[in-house]
């Protein structure tokens, strides 16, 4: 881009104290190797030919040492040649010079190259991960899930930095190699046995550390998945006193992982003690072809082949020692591909709905949540007028907190729809829906900050708005004794508060955006009576459309409807009343409870 400075005060005091930054998103399809590799290399070829060009004049540059060692050994030292030996020693310094400045012009080049890879690839990779549909994220575990997303980030290091290396290393084995035949083509091909042999055992060594690799990375992913559940749960694992077998759990992999660590290693140095005999062998061998006779060359020959086979040599090595790490952007690859391989939620070709009015229906909705289980659902009907409070209960596993989920698009029914206004769900732009919801889940978290950040929960929110989402949550008592009002800090989880605090704190941040339906499961059943009542009075107040699940007899008593459901059927539908005269199953679940 170009950058163009602003002389007008006038221009300059209506400019913003922030600035956006635009970055291309992956397609919204599944992403292989290839559309990944064309992505990321996408607008930077200005780098990679800078690198190319760079590289190759400076690989020129290292063919003078050869050639001024066999020029010094055959004409100038035989003949005193002071003067041309002044020569010779200024040519190799301003190569040496110019090697260096193209060094510096690679080096920034590739910084350049690496840092626009990893800005595009970041960015991508996580827009991509928050936009998979939430049933990509059933049965992750949240470290392994991090793990899977940062194995790009280690692919675009190896990319950007490794194979680059490789491909310069190549590059410069090439032009030695060309030198090797000018001196001697006999010699010449006695150093590519040599290197071909060298090769063939990094090649064994590579294959074997991929397999260490793939093994390695995925106890890894575990490890971290258990180690994170034991820190989350650490008050629970007190409670239980299990503190000792869960540092058993961990230890187990902790162990597993540091074998493979140690063999991985335990590899690495064996090939490394191989380079280190295989040099001093290879030279053996080319001194050895000469002194046989098999290959006559003068000393000022020998003594520049034997540095461009040096040169020659330090290439074929680093090839050979990228050659495992480029391999392991398999596992990588393989540890990433869920993600690459999964479909955001298409908004694109969806409707967005406008203000919701707060009609909600499902009509003969069939779900499960996987073909070989039993159905969550079966062709549940219900119905919430606008500013209607319906009530869902039943006993645990019946298919309450499943019909939440496919009201937010969590989920996709089998058979029948949901509508919303009329309109089918599966047609509606999901975001563009739940921006108009207001939704208290059975595991909803407090976050670290402010009650104001959490009760905002990411939107622009003024403190008078916070406040009356508060108030209508019943929390506003609560926050006027907290030291610092709304700007009292909390940590992760909010500890410092109690469990209906923070089932208000959870339905303020729902109420903040004043949705037209609020879905709330068990959102205050760790209120007390009097508090339950205040919270519902003020939620009959706005007038909004409101899905209960709950199980307490004061929480569903003055819904409008009640569905009973019991292993995913509605089985009793009608208001309290009706439904406690009928001495059905309802009737049944509220006499356990009082008595």
């Amino acid at each position: 881009g170009s950058a163009e400075p602003i002389r007008s005060p006038e221009a300059a005091a209506r400019l913003e104290p922030f600035a956006y930054t635009l970055s291309p998103a992956l397609p919204d399809a599944p992403v292989g190797a290839p559309d990944l590799l064309r992505f990321g290399l996408l607008g930077v070829r200005r780098e990679l030919a800078t690198i190319l060009l760079v590289t190759l004049l400076g690989g020129l540059l290292g063919l003078a040492t050869p050639f001024a060692t066999g020029q010094l050994f055959d004409n100038i030292i035989p003949a005193s040649a002071r003067g041309e030996l002044a020569q010779m020693m200024a040519a190799l310094g301003g190569a040496a010079i110019g090697a260096a400045v193209f060094g510096l012009v690679r080096g920034f080049a590739v910084l350049r190259l690496a840092t626009t890879l990893n800005a595009r690839l970041e960015a991508a990779i996580w827009d991509r991960l928050l936009r998979l549909p939430t049933r990509f994220f059933r049965g992750q575990q949240a470290a392994d899930l991090a793990m899977r997303a940062d194995a790009v980030n280690q692919m675009r290091e190896v990319v950007g930095g490794t194979v680059i290396g490789t491909a310069l290393a190549a590059l410069f084995g090439v032009l030695n190699f060309g030198l090797l035949l000018y001196y001697s083509w006999r010699l010449a091909l006695v150093a590519l046995g040599l290197a071909l042999v060298q090769a063939l055992v990094m090649l064994v060594a590579a294959l074997l550390q991929l397999r260490l690799q793939r093994h390695l990375l995925d106890v890894a992913g575990r490890v971290r998945s258990v180690a994170l559940e034991l820190v989350e749960g650490i008050a629970k694992l007190r409670v239980a006193a299990a503190e000792e077998r869960a540092f058993a759990r961990f230890a187990r992999l902790f162990g597993e992982e540091a074998r493979l660590r140690l063999r991985t290693r335990l590899l690495t140095g064996g090939v490394s003690a191989f380079d280190a005999v295989w040099s001093t062998t290879a030279t053996g061998v080319l001194i050895g072809a000469v002194g046989l006779g098999w290959a006559a060359v003068g000393l000022g020959d020998y003594v520049a082949f034997s540095a461009a086979f040096g040169q020659f040599h330090a290439a074929m090595l680093s090839l050979a020692g990228v050659l495992p790490t480029v391999l392991g952007l398999l596992p990588l690859y393989e540890r990433a591909r869920p993600i690459l391989q999964a479909v955001p939620e298409d908004a694109g070709t969806r409707v967005d709905p406008g203000p919701l009015r707060g009609l909600v229906e499902l009509q003969g909705v069939t779900f499960r949540y996987a073909p070989d289980l039993p159905p969550a659902l079966e062709n549940v009907t219900l119905r919430a007028a606008p500013g209607e409070t319906v009530a869902l209960v039943g006993p645990s596993g019946s298919g309450k907190s499943t019909v939440l989920r496919l009201l937010l698009g969590f989920e996709t029914p089998e058979a029948g729809a949901v509508f919303l206004d009329g309109h089918d769900l599966a047609g509606l732009d999901p975001r563009a829906v739940r921006r108009q919801l207001g939704v208290v889940l059975q595991r909803g978290r407090v976050l670290a900050g402010s009650v104001l950040e959490n009760i905002a929960g990411g939107i622009p929110l003024t403190v008078e708005q916070a406040m009356a989402a508060a108030r209508a949550a019943g929390l506003e008592a609560d926050i006027a004794a907290m030291p610092m009002g709304l700007h009292t800090m909390l940590p992760e989880g909010g500890g410092t508060l109690s469990g209906g605090q923070r089932q208000r704190l959870m339905l303020a941040r729902a109420l903040a955006h004043r949705p037209r339906i609020l879905l709330l499961d068990e959102a205050t059943s760790a209120l007390d009576n009097r508090t339950q009542e205040l919270v519902t009075r003020n939620l009959e107040a706005l007038q909004v459309t409101c899905i209960v699940v709950a199980h307490r007899l004061s929480t569903v008593q003055r819904a409008a409807r009640i569905y009973v459901l019991e292993q995913g059927r509605v089985v009793e539908e009608g208001s309290f009343a009706e439904l406690m005269a009928r001495g059905g199953l309802f009737a049944r679940l509220a006499e356990r409870q009082l008595a």
